[in-house]
């Protein structure tokens, strides 16, 4: 149970977020009074940053929408902005260092979407996906010792 829920996971999410983020420009042709909101209130900046994890996660994973999976999508978005958030709270060498093994998780997943159904493209999914698998744990270790070394600079300030 746990296993499959790390294998299916959907991690490009996590890119996909950043590449949302990185669009913040596109916040001015928000109306005045809601640009005041998400420039003054760190929670609704927080919550729409979940929200919007949510939604791609729903989005980018067909099987959660076709199988009626939302609690499964729910558990999938609490998890992955925690770790956004974490990452957020990192040097920005080890934040870029976590977003470039997120990109890579979701070129390997593009490319193993593109691979046929036949049997010899089965061995190669499987390796792909155990490949996916170390690079998120590379990129869960990289971000919580980034983590911790940010908060005990942050607390020798």
């Amino acid at each position: 149970m746990i296993n499959s829920f790390i294998s299916n996971a959907p991690y490009n999410s996590l890119f996909i977020i950043y590449l949302l983020i990185s669009c913040n420009f596109l916040a001015q042709l928000f109306g005045c009074q809601l640009q005041n909101i998400l420039r003054n209130y760190m929670y609704v900046k927080h919550i729409a940053g979940f929200f919007t994890m949510l939604f791609c996660i729903i989005l980018v994973d067909s099987t959660i929408q076709k199988e009626n999976r939302y609690l499964e999508g729910l558990a999938y978005a609490v998890i992955f902005y925690i770790w956004f958030w974490i990452t957020t709270k990192t040097n920005l060498y080890i934040t870029l260092n976590v977003i470039v093994l997120f990109l890579i998780i979701y070129l390997l997943q593009l490319y193993k979407n593109s691979l046929n159904n036949d049997q010899d493209n089965e061995f190669d999914k499987e390796k792909i996906s155990n490949l996916q698998i170390y690079i998120v744990i590379i990129a869960f270790i990289v971000s919580l010792i980034g983590f911790v070394m940010y908060y005990l600079e942050k607390k020798r300030v």
